[in-house]
């Protein structure tokens, strides 16, 4: 099911523009257009934007996007699908704890002390990074999906997109118990 997250259908020119907060340029937005549904449903070619592959990258690469790095344009789609998919939030805390893990070798070796002190350290350290990385988890996931060329909103659109019919099958359900007086319908 196509819910328009291809890179061709986010930067086909049909797409409604927006004013971004950044450089005053126009960015494409994430709306549904029907010819990109069409096209999808059919199986009609559209043009497509260079070699990309949702494949993921080897475990080098892999690394250096996990700790900030940016990943050649045909991991495009990836990225998107990185921070798109139902563990786009499990996959950011791997992403994290793959950069904690670079003190642990540093206390372990150099800083003095009996080791249940170095190992409360690592740990609360662990908890302070998980704690940030939780505050920034929507801002970093945006940051590395605008990285791999996609405007700003992307991943967020994506995933509201992808749940869509939830929230309007929870809305119809809110409305029917609290707004209207009548009894809710049943489930």
């Amino acid at each position: 099911m196509c819910r328009c997250l291809h890179p061709r259908h986010l930067l086909s020119p049909g797409h409604r523009q927006r004013p971004t907060p950044y450089q005053g340029h126009k960015a494409p937005t994430l709306s549904h257009r029907t010819e990109s549904l069409d096209a999808c449903s059919s199986g009609r070619q559209t043009p497509s934007v260079g070699a990309m592959t949702r494949q993921p990258p080897g475990p080098l690469r892999w690394l250096w996007y996990a700790l900030g790095g940016g990943l050649p344009s045909r991991y495009r789609e990836w990225v998107l699908f990185d921070a798109t998919c139902p563990s786009w939030a499990w996959r950011h805390f791997a992403r994290a704890f793959v950069q904690m893990n670079l003190a642990v070798v540093p206390i372990m070796l150099f800083i003095p002390g009996p080791l249940w002190i170095r190992l409360v350290a690592i740990l609360l350290g662990w908890l302070v990074a998980l704690q940030y990385a939780l505050y920034n988890m929507h801002e970093s996931v945006e940051h590395r999906v605008h990285k791999a060329g996609y405007p700003r909103g992307s991943a967020q659109a994506g995933r509201d997109d992808a749940h869509a019919d939830e929230r309007a099958a929870a809305a119809v359900r809110y409305d029917a118990r609290y707004r209207s007086g009548a009894p809710p319908p049943p489930q």
